[in-house]
């Protein structure tokens, strides 16, 4: 597993992680996202995965609080 994509998301009180990783088996590669360490989202295609990390990263804070605590 390595990370293809690593930012952060400003949140009240600091900022958390979101990464997207790229894993290959041996049925292929495939894409996984984690927000603040927790998985939400696996792909087996690239533009998907990418486009999902960009929309994830600027409004995951429109659908889930996130505050530092």
């Amino acid at each position: 597993m390595s990370e293809a994509r690593n930012e952060s998301i400003k949140i009240q009180g600091g900022e958390i992680p979101i990464v997207m990783y790229s894993n290959e088996d041996e049925e292929g590669v495939f894409y996984t996202i984690e927000i603040d360490g927790v998985e939400w989202l696996a792909s087996v295609n690239r533009t998907h995965a990418v486009l999902l990390f960009e929309m994830m990263k600027d409004h995951i804070a429109d659908y889930m609080h996130y505050a530092k605590l």
